[in-house]
C-alpha cells in the first residue's frame, strides 16, 4: 500500500485582542440647527429623547427617521452585545424610547410601531391636519409599509405566485400615491405613513436597485428618490 504523508496540524485561530471581550454601548446625539436648551423651533419639547437600540439599523430605523424628520432632539443609544436594556424594557425588547415628555410620566416606549406614532402625534406627522380621516389613512398606509416589508423578500423569489403576491401590493400603494396626486401618500402633507413607505421601497431598492422602475412601478420609485432628497432625510442619510 501506498504510504500517506502525514497532515500537517491545524492552525490555531487567531483571536484579535479585544474583539471577544464585552463591547460598551456607543452614543449618538442629533441635535437640529434651530435647537436651544430651552425651546426649538417648532414647540416641541426641548429636553432630548433617547433612543435605545442595537448597533444595526433593524427596528430602529424607523424611529430614527422619524426623529430627524420631526428634527426632534434625541440620543441614539448602540447596543453590542450587552443585555443591560433588560432592566429598561417593558417586554425585555428593544427598541425603546425614553426622555423629553415621557420621563415626566415616568414612562418608557417599546415596539417599533408604537415609538413611531408616538413621534408622528408629537410632532403633527399623523396625519390630524386633515381630521379623523387623514389619521385614519396615514395608518393605513403605515399599516400597508408594515404588510409590503414582510413581502419583501419575494423580490429574490423564483415562485411566480409569490412575486404577483408583492407586485400586488406594490401596484395598490401606487394606486393610493395616486389618489391625492402626490407627491406623498397624503397629497402635499408628509405623514408617518410616507417614512414608512420610504423605508421599505428604499430597502427594496437596495436589495436590487432599479427593482421598481424595471418593475413598472415608476411613480414609487420616483416617490424614493424625492423622499430621499427631503434636507432632513438627506442629511440622515449621509451622516
Amino acid at each position: 500500500p501506498r504510504d500517506h504523508a502525514p497532515m500537517a496540524p491545524a492552525k490555531k485561530s487567531v483571536m484579535i485582542a479585544g474583539l471577544n471581550g464585552p463591547h460598551p454601548r456607543s452614543v449618538a446625539e442629533f441635535r437640529p440647527a434651530d435647537w436651544t436648551p430651552n425651546l426649538i423651533a417648532s414647540g416641541l419639547s426641548a429636553e432630548p429623547l433617547t433612543l435605545h437600540y442595537f448597533a444595526i439599523r433593524g427596528l430602529g430605523e424607523l424611529p430614527r427617521l422619524m426623529l430627524e424628520l420631526a428634527q426632534m432632539p434625541y440620543d441614539s443609544v448602540m447596543y453590542w452585545d450587552t443585555k443591560e436594556f433588560k432592566d429598561l424594557a417593558p417586554f425585555g425588547q428593544m427598541p425603546l424610547l425614553m426622555g423629553g415628555d415621557l420621563d415626566t410620566q415616568d414612562t418608557v416606549l417599546c415596539q417599533s410601531s408604537t415609538i413611531v406614532r408616538y413621534i408622528a402625534k408629537e410632532s403633527h406627522l399623523d396625519g390630524s391636519e386633515q381630521g379623523a380621516v387623514g389619521e385614519g389613512r396615514a395608518d393605513m398606509v403605515f399599516e400597508c409599509s408594515k404588510d409590503l416589508s414582510s413581502n419583501k423578500n419575494a423580490i429574490h423569489a423564483t415562485i411566480d405566485a409569490e412575486k404577483e403576491k408583492l407586485h400586488g401590493m406594490l401596484k395598490k400603494a401606487e394606486e393610493m400615491l395616486d389618489e391625492f396626486e402626490g407627491p406623498f401618500f397624503s397629497g402635499m402633507t408628509v405623514t408617518y405613513a410616507d417614512v414608512g413607505m420610504f423605508h421599505v421601497l428604499s430597502t427594496i431598492e437596495e436589495l436590487k436597485p432599479g427593482y421598481l422602475k424595471s418593475n413598472d412601478f415608476a411613480e414609487l420609485s420616483d416617490f424614493v428618490t424625492l423622499f430621499a432628497e427631503l434636507p432632513a432625510i438627506a442629511a440622515s442619510l449621509t451622516s
